[in-house]
């Protein structure tokens, strides 16, 4: 239907640029309005659907009876049935915001991106007339991801004080996320040689659909068109607390289902522990399988790591067979490089010291005996700050 509607209007455009005849440019233009007008129209027939997810709801429902934690099993049940909430108590009004110069720099990039949420049934769009009179325009960026590609942001941090996540209350975004320490103890509790792996899911917090009602506050304006977010969007203050909800019930799963606990995960990222020649982690890698595949989670095979004796996790490397926790020599290089830096300066800017200080704490997860020491820099980014 898009390729017709493209050639549709080169075809009109071009009789436009042929035609001498103020008549036949005003039937046309004329023309143009009213498929313009029958495009939307079709439109606003799907603006009141849910997004698509692939979470299959009578399984997950099934899944659920047994969840210990109640509470949260109806808020992920009804979060998949009819649309998650996003918590937000400010004003629904109408609002735009210029999109991130990194979105103006790669339109290509952007319209795919666009297009892709668009075919999945993440997005309606485009229109192009604003299709709810209430809708927010918040600006969308790209930012790299390792594989090169790119990743799709939607800042509703802006603006400052007036944002969608300024209306939303902190009490729903907090996230008690794993640490390394959390699982180093557990691989030191299958000792020396074990076996890891690692399994990510696909698309994390897009699979989770946003409820009609909040419709309003999620839209999106690129090239003159407008484009209204159905899913979670990265750049939600309450996203990462809504997947962390589903992401600690599917770990409860795998663990009821294997019957081991030797298995943690950071938001989408999930790591799977066992015992030097017991099987343990091919067990826990394939009930982790099996339970996708029957709730509809989708997988990033090509993220698939495992088992092993080294794997990477958290930014770190972690391996079994010298008991170790290893900083990549990539990180290691830039901490030199602008440590080296910073001591042939006489004076640094604030967020100079902030970054270093901040790659510092990073490394410091795998040396514990060096957090002392820049505890020194948090006190004097303290100080700086209340000046």
């Amino acid at each position: 239907m898009d390729r017709l509607w493209l050639c549709i209007i080169k075809d009109l455009l071009m009789l436009i640029q042929d035609s001498g005849h103020l008549d036949l440019k005003a039937d046309i233009i004329f023309h143009l309005g009213n498929l313009v007008q029958t495009h939307d129209r079709d439109l606003l027939t799907l603006l009141w659907d849910m997004g698509h997810t692939p979470i299959r709801i009578k399984c997950l429902e099934a899944c659920l009876v047994s969840y210990p934690d109640k509470v949260v099993a109806a808020e992920i049940l009804f979060g998949f049935s009819h649309g998650f909430r996003l918590q937000y108590t400010g004003p629904r009004i109408h609002s735009f915001s210029k999109n991130l110069i990194s979105a103006v720099q790669n339109s290509d990039a952007v319209l795919h991106k666009l297009q892709d949420e668009v075919n999945r049934g993440r997005m309606l769009g485009p229109f192009k007339v604003m299709p709810i009179s209430t809708l927010r325009i918040n600006p969308i960026g790209l930012v790299p991801k390792s594989d090169s590609s790119w990743r799709l942001i939607t800042n509703l941090s802006f603006p400052p004080g007036e944002s969608v996540n300024s209306y939303i209350d902190q009490v729903y975004c907090k996230v008690n996320y794993t640490s390394l320490d959390t699982i180093l103890e557990k691989k030191y509790e299958c000792g020396l040689s074990s076996e890891l792996a690692r399994i990510d899911v696909k698309s994390a917090f897009r699979n989770l659909i946003v409820n009609p009602a909040d419709f309003d506050l999620l839209g999106i304006k690129f090239n003159d068109h407008f484009y209204i977010d159905k899913s979670l969007p990265f750049g939600c203050s309450i996203s990462c607390n809504l997947f962390e909800k589903f992401a600690t019930f599917l770990q409860w799963l795998v663990e009821e289902r294997s019957k081991l606990h030797s298995v943690d995960h950071y938001l989408d990222d999930f790591i799977f522990i066992g015992a030097k020649s017991t099987g343990h982690c091919g067990i826990l890698m394939e009930a982790f399988s099996k339970v996708c595949n029957e709730l509809g989670v989708p997988i990033a095979e090509n993220k698939t790591i495992g088992p092993a004796t080294v794997i990477p996790f958290l930014g770190f490397v972690i391996d079994t067979v010298r008991m170790m926790v290893l900083i990549p020599q990539e990180k290691l290089g830039k901490l030199q490089s602008e440590l080296s830096s910073l001591l042939q300066k006489k004076k640094i800017m604030l967020r100079e010291l902030e970054s270093i200080t901040g790659l510092m704490s990073f490394c410091s997860r795998a040396i514990p005996s060096s957090r002392a020491f820049i505890r020194r820099f948090y006190d004097l980014i303290a100080c700086i700050s209340q000046v």
